[in-house]
């Protein structure tokens, strides 16, 4: 496998708002995989696209995302719940729960940014990867307060 590392010094820069990054969020504990609007632009989908999910055998922390090829089993982007939101969701507790796993750092929810997109060698297919070593929690941890 070719791979194009990501790191620090070829990724967008990080001064935006990191919702203005594209990035996905995946909670274990409802099931819910969420696009932000940044990657839903960034990679030209809307609603009613098809994506499928794919980990490395080899590396199970590295996952990436295929826009529909002739993959069979696929996930619809739908639209949330929310009116006004432009935020796409799929729900799948399976998906969800092997990626927190994949990361495997005590927390149920993570903010995952998404890598420039790459073309496979087999089949040609584009894939984006998600770069779960700089995932972080969507929850802040408690800070305490300082005693006086």
């Amino acid at each position: 496998m070719n791979l194009i590392i990501h790191e620090s010094d070829n990724l967008p820069a990080t001064a935006a708002a990191p919702a203005k990054l594209p990035r996905l969020s995946v909670n274990a504990r409802n099931g819910m995989v969420t696009i932000n609007p940044a990657a839903m632009q960034a990679f030209g989908w809307q609603e009613g696209t098809a994506l499928a999910f794919a980990q490395d055998e080899a590396r199970p922390q590295d996952w990436y995302v295929l826009p529909h090829r002739g993959h069979r089993k696929i996930f619809a982007l739908a639209t949330n719940l929310k009116p006004d939101s432009k935020s796409f969701k799929i729900k799948s507790r399976k998906l969800a729960l092997d990626i927190v796993d994949s990361i495997d750092r005590g927390e149920n929810s993570y903010y995952i940014p998404f890598g420039e997109p790459q073309q496979a060698e087999e089949g040609g297919n584009v894939t984006i990867p998600l770069l779960t070593r700089l995932a972080t929690p969507t929850r802040k941890p408690a800070t305490s307060q300082a005693r006086q």
